[in-house]
Parts: C-alpha cells; structure tokens; sequence
C-alpha cells in the first residue's frame, strides 16, 4: 500500500472570510467545480507540500473537563534560500510573514484527500545550519480559530432572546464576530435559554456557556468549520463507541 503523501497550503489573504482551498484549474483537487474555492488572487496562496519535513497535529476532546480544546499544529519545513524567514528583505514572501495568516494541511492517500487541520500561524521559527550540510528549517506554529475566539470581546449579542434554542444562539455569536456562514455546521439544539446577559465576555465563553448548557459539544473540525453538536448528537456517538 502507498504512504500517504502529506501537503499544506498558505493564504496569505487577509482574515478568516476567504477559505484556504482555491480554484486552480487543471489541479486534481482544487480545480474540480463545487470543491475549489473562487478567491482574490491566486498570488496569495503557496503550496508548501514540496518543503515539508515534519508535520504534528493535535486536536480532540479533553476527557477530564469533558470540553473539546483547541486544534495546534506544527508545520516543519526545509528553507533552502531563507524565503520562508521573515525578517529577510530578499523573501519573496517578505511583510506577508506575520501572524494569523491561514494554513490548511492535509494527506492525500489512495486517491482521497483527508484534512487534518485548517487554522492560522501564530509563530515562525526559524533554525539556521550554518557551516554544515543540512538544510535550514522554519517552523510554522498554528492554532485553530479558537484563539480568535477567546481574543473576540463582546457585548450585547442581537437576536438572543428567551426561549432561543441553543443552536440559533451559537449562530447569533458567531454572526456578532462575524465568522463565515460557510464556515459553520452548527446542530439545532434541544435546550431553551434564557435571553443573553449582554455582559462583557469573550466569544468563547460565550459559546462554552450554550455548550454546558445543551452539554453537548463545540470544536472546529479539520476544515476550519465551527461546529456545534447537541446533546442527543453526543449521547448517540456514546452509543456507538465499540
């Protein structure tokens, strides 16, 4: 059986509404219709499979606070010519490497590609070998779109009255961030809340208020989607472990 072949692309388009996956005519994956996104300007997006040494990625449940955390990765890549340092003047990349810009990772296997994770790069590290035979490194560290999340102050959130269910109000906070429609898988719910409080919180803890209130589930997938499962959804993929 054939390895996995793992790859990554960045998008250097600012903020979160552009998604990381272009339409590329004649590309396997991306230029098929209904799957490539239509974008800005095919100038900001750069395939990094070609570079790549190491890949780790960690996402998942907490056990013990029964709470879904956020997705982290780690993209190593060989850096022959410095491109990929950011204070290097000769990069052709230079002033668009700073952070927050969108990274989406994935593994092509057997015909099918996978996605492993799909968030934005906090950090660059860079590992210089100088005077010996190895190739220097830059080390891309990533988080999913809860850092936006827990950085989102807000208020007042329009359209959260009493007797909302827990699914349109996970919408309605999303909506006050403004974080993509399209970017969203968010169950109906089956609990009633009361109206929102309108207290300054961040994001996060307003989501994770509706979480423990429907005790269902709140994480972004692979895909960068916001995705909210109710307690029936959870309560029924209990059932089918094993």
């Amino acid at each position: 059986m054939p390895a996995p072949v793992i790859g990554a692309i960045i998008d250097f388009t600012p903020g979160i509404s552009v998604l990381v996956n272009p339409l590329t005519l004649d590309d396997p994956y991306y230029g098929r219709l209904g799957f490539g996104q239509l974008a800005l300007s095919g100038t900001n997006y750069v395939d990094i499979s070609s570079l790549i040494k190491n890949v780790s990625v960690r996402r998942g449940r907490n056990r013990l606070q029964a709470k879904f955390e956020a997705g982290t990765c780690n993209v190593e890549i060989y850096d022959q010519n410095g491109d990929w340092n950011p204070e290097n003047p000769a990069s052709p990349y230079y002033g668009k490497l700073i952070p927050l810009r969108k990274i989406q990772v994935y593994a092509d296997y057997n015909g099918t590609r996978y996605y492993m994770f799909t968030g934005f790069i906090t950090n660059y590290i860079t590992n210089f070998n100088i005077g010996t035979n190895e190739v220097s490194r830059v080390t891309f560290q990533c988080t999913d779109a809860f850092r936006l999340f827990a950085g989102a102050q807000i208020g007042v959130v329009p359209g959260t009255p009493a007797g909302q269910l827990s699914g349109a109000r996970v919408n309605a906070i999303l909506d006050e961030i403004a974080y993509p429609s399209g970017l969203r898988d968010v169950s109906a719910g089956s609990t009633t809340l009361q109206a929102d409080p309108g207290t300054s919180r961040t994001a996060l803890e307003a989501l994770r208020t509706v979480e423990d209130s429907e005790l269902g589930g709140f994480y972004l997938d692979a895909e960068g989607r916001a995705t909210f499962l109710s307690r029936t959804q959870i309560t029924q993929s209990l059932g089918n472990v094993g």
